[in-house]
């Protein structure tokens, strides 16, 4: 099987380094520099990724000279005891006792290899922390969507009551100016609304529901809002001497 472009690449400067040594070296080193960027000119995201993975390479340095320390304490413990064993061995006369305290120091040393799948576990659990966040982000997503549309339905809601309550007090203060505007002939031609639609307005400028009143009022102010759009029509299409008959008729001095 034929090399990758990696080992022929590595192989060629393992050549090189034998070949030229540390002027090879001091090269390579002179090359790698002219790539470098300062951190300051990098924008904002590599920085940070840049200051992230120097903080990882600081962190692993510092552990591995920590554990490189602790092992040297160790081995050195160790040797001490050895030490002083085979010198309480060296004692004794009999060969016997010696090999059975020889075989008692050796007994506890313990070798620690390191595990050979560690990349490989490591790369499981990240993956499947990304998995878990990635799965609270969406489920917070559909919440925070779930939460903006009822906080428009609400606002809406709120916002007619308001338009509601404000109708409500400016009848309230204005009663004699509401209903003449509404009871007038000029006001009832003037705005465009059929005697059905003005009756349902009327309702709700009372403060009331339509569908709550009960049919038989609703019919009566339906059959006002007929009559009185019947002689605003007729006000308008007769003339003085009509208005005059008109007048009368409203006011039950002549019966038709």
């Amino acid at each position: 099987m034929g090399k990758s472009k990696a080992e022929i690449q590595k192989a060629y400067r393992e050549r090189k380094k034998q070949k030229e040594g540390e002027a090879y070296l001091k090269k390579e080193r002179e090359r790698v520099k002219g790539y470098y960027v300062p951190i300051e000119e990098k924008p904002q995201r590599k920085a940070n990724e840049r200051r992230k993975k120097v903080r990882e390479w600081v962190r692993q340095h510092r552990l591995k000279k920590k554990n490189l320390t602790k092992t040297v304490a160790n081995n050195l413990e160790q040797t001490k005891t050895v030490a002083n064993n085979l010198e309480q061995c060296s004692e004794i006369s009999s060969s016997s006792d010696v090999t059975s305290t020889v075989n008692i120091v050796t007994e506890q040393l313990i070798v620690k290899l390191p595990s050979l799948a560690t990349k490989k576990r490591t790369r499981t659990r990240v993956n499947r922390a990304n998995a878990k966040h990635r799965r609270t982000i969406a489920d917070l997503t559909d919440k925070n969507e779930l939460l903006n549309r009822k906080i428009r339905t609400v606002s809406k809601r709120y916002q007619r009551l308001i338009n509601r309550e404000k109708k409500t007090q400016t009848i309230i203060r204005n009663p004699t100016t509401s209903s003449s505007s509404r009871n007038s002939p000029s006001t009832s031609t003037s705005i465009a609304l059929t005697p059905r639609k003005r009756t349902i307005q009327e309702i709700r400028e009372e403060g009331l529901t339509p569908h709550k009143v009960p049919k038989k009022i609703q019919e009566k102010l339906l059959f006002a809002n007929v009559i009185t759009e019947e002689i605003g029509a007729a006000w308008k299409s007769n003339g003085l001497k009509g208005k005059h008959v008109l007048k009368k008729i409203v006011n039950g001095e002549i019966i038709k």
